[in-house]
């Protein structure tokens, strides 16, 4: 019976320490998440920068009329030029639901991880 009762006490010693090692991959997982969410924010906005996109517009209409293309196809090309860059960038609203979905994950993750944490204290 002994020897019963001490593969359980190792069972739960290593369920607990397999749990601490998952419970440290998820949070660095969030963290990096959290990282690349800011990174995906800060290149949306800088997309939607008003002076950077007419600054692309005029240089890419500049290089159409130094090439030789009429005024009429180049006003044209320089219209749908914009209209792509605009249906490339989401919109705003998208991505507010977009991320907070994901924190909402994050955050219910690490909350059930910190149950799951206690209880294993009290069983212990």
């Amino acid at each position: 019976m002994a020897s019963e009762k001490e593969e359980r006490k190792e069972r739960k010693e290593l369920d607990v320490a397999e749990l601490a090692i998952a419970k440290e991959i998820v949070s660095t997982v969030f963290d990096k998440i959290g990282t690349i969410a800011k990174d995906i924010v800060t290149a949306i906005m800088a997309s939607l920068d008003g002076r950077k996109l007419s600054q692309e517009i005029a240089e890419f209409y500049i290089n159409l009329k130094s090439a030789g293309i009429p005024e009429e196809i180049a006003q044209e090309m320089v219209k749908e030029f914009y209209r792509k860059k605009l249906e490339l960038t989401p919109s705003l609203n998208e991505l507010m639901k977009s991320l907070t979905e994901v924190v909402t994950k994050s955050r219910v993750a690490k909350t059930e991880k910190a149950g799951e944490e206690r209880e294993e204290k009290e069983e212990v």
